[in-house]
């Protein structure tokens, strides 16, 4: 049976769903089968209903018709009773096939809608973390001969230097701070990626353990011979309503990508200004500032 915890990577993930979706089919085919099997009973046992409640000469007539037949009334009613079973059996096959076909192209669709590569995002991720420590890694220098010049100069100059390398370092700080936090959700999205593909193969296999169910509830062939194929159809119907789930999870997840995820990047983007990075315009030295770099620098 299928492994019910998704590959990272996209094109195992879909081959994991094609290996499940054929799991399904063959419980599906299996079931079909167990049904076949319990109407060829039903057949028998109509016959040998029918045959047994006639006496004497025409019951060895009737058993006649299964190899060269009998005429009149009799005949005509043995193979009308089968003929409308067969008939219904049929039918009721077909529904099953319908339901399958409708229920499979909505489970790719939904799954297949909603593709990610999990692989990428934590690639992306990496970078991001990389980059941010690059940066973290500047920004210690910096600060680093901050300090030297604060001992060593006085002054306009120097004022004008420390306000702008001041700003400088907010802004750095807040760039860093995004990238890690981008990292973040990088991380989250790829969790609820892979929840995501994880859940539906979980619905998948479930759904194949919910027909293995069906087929060991099909009950008896005496039911048929009353209940005909509805008991079959019904039985199947509430089974497929596990595409339903597949189909409510791919909505779920969804919304949740717009609604949560989406305002995540958003609130992140609008982070940016707040932390320091005005306008996401690197802050440059001021008219005045620069007019005062340029004088003559004091020393403390």
């Amino acid at each position: 049976m299928t492994s019910t915890e998704a590959s990272q990577d996209p094109e195992v993930f879909l081959t994991q769903v094609d290996d499940a979706l054929e799991e399904v089919v063959e419980k599906i085919n299996e079931f079909l089968e167990a049904s076949e099997t319990l109407f060829n009973t039903a057949i028998k046992g109509a016959q040998a209903h029918i045959m047994g409640g006639i006496p004497g000469a025409i019951v060895g007539g009737i058993k006649g018709l299964l190899t060269g037949g009998i005429p009149g009334a009799i005949q005509g009613q043995i193979e009308g009773y089968i003929d409308g079973l067969l008939q219904e059996f049929n039918e009721g096959t077909t529904e099953i096939h319908v339901q399958w076909e409708e229920a499979e192209a909505a489970i790719r669709q939904s799954i297949g809608s909603l593709a990610g590569d999990p692989l990428m995002m934590s690639a992306i991720s990496s970078a991001y973390r990389d980059a941010a420590e690059v940066l973290g890694n500047q920004g210690n220098e910096i600060i680093s001969a901050n300090k030297y010049v604060a001992a060593r100069w006085s002054g306009d100059a120097y004022i004008a230097y420390e306000s702008t390398a001041d700003l400088q370092l907010k802004a750095l700080s807040a760039t860093l701070d995004t990238m890690l936090n981008a990292a973040q959700l990088m991380d989250d999205h790829q969790e609820a990626l892979l929840n995501y593909w994880s859940g539906q193969l979980k619905n998948l296999v479930d759904l194949t353990v919910a027909i293995t169910s069906e087929i060991a509830e099909l009950g008896d062939a005496g039911n048929w011979l009353s209940g005909g194929v509805g008991p079959l159809i019904k039985a199947f119907a509430s089974t497929i309503g596990g595409a339903a789930t597949i189909v409510d999870t791919a909505v779920t997840h969804w919304t949740g990508l717009n609604i949560g995820k989406a305002g995540d990047w958003d609130g992140l983007q609008a982070y940016i200004p707040e932390a320091g990075l005005e306008n996401n315009v690197w802050p440059e030295f001021t008219h005045v500032d620069r007019s005062k770099i340029n004088g003559p620098w004091q020393k403390s």
